[in-house]
Order: structure tokens, then sequence, then C-alpha cells
């Protein structure tokens, strides 16, 4: 799915709207600002799958930009609760798309990281 058409899940908006945090080369953590009255937010989780040509280093940088989602959901004021594998709109809906085990310890970890940014306690 282009990346520029793909939409958070069950609302009006944009994916690549959202600000997000640079996992590795070819992963993104797509995440809402913190919600005022809780501290939780949304977040949409994108791996690269392909571009018409690679301008630079950044896999993201060309408009046209591929991705496959790997999960979104929501983490609330008591930690990530709320989550997802897969979109319909990257075809691969509660199918999840097995990136290697490295790749998935990275992704919770820097999404750990953002809930701490946060301040949002993970019990």
């Amino acid at each position: 799915m282009l990346l520029r058409l793909l939409k958070y899940p069950e609302k009006d908006l944009l994916v690549s709207t959202m600000p997000f945090m640079q996992v590795d080369g070819s992963v993104r953590i797509y995440h809402s600002e913190p919600w005022e009255e809780t501290r939780g937010f949304d977040f949409y989780i994108t791996d690269f799958a392909g571009t018409p040509e690679i301008e630079n280093d950044d896999l993201y940088s060309h408009p046209d930009v591929e991705v496959n989602c790997l999960y979104w959901g929501t983490v609330a004021w008591d930690g990530l609760r709320h989550m997802w594998m897969g979109d319909e709109q990257t075809d691969n809906e509660n199918y999840l798309y097995c990136v290697p085990v490295s790749k998935q310890i990275q992704v919770f970890t820097a999404l750990k990281e953002l809930m701490a940014k946060r301040d949002v306690t993970d019990y």
C-alpha cells in the first residue's frame, strides 16, 4: 500500500501526517500526539515494502513508497493494551508478517521508549 494513501484504522487520519520514530532503516512507528487527559496515544507501525526507486539512504524518501503494516493500536494510561496485527489496507489484516525476531524486539523496545517519553506506566 502506498504510504501517502494509508489511513489510520477507524479514523480519518493519514498515517503519513503523524509524527514518527525511526526504528531502523525499514521500520517506523507513527504515533499521535499524547492525549491530554491520559497521556495515551495511537500508533501505527510500518515496514518498508518497496519503491519505484531509492533516491538516497532513506527508504521512505520517495513519494510512492509502499509499506506493510506490522502492528497498530492504542497505548493508554496503563500501557500497551490494544494492538492489532496487520491492516486490511495493506492486505495482511490479522496476519503476522514475520519480520526477523531481532527487528520485532527493536520495534517493541522503541515503542516502550515512546511510552516512557509520554510518561505512560507499563504495569
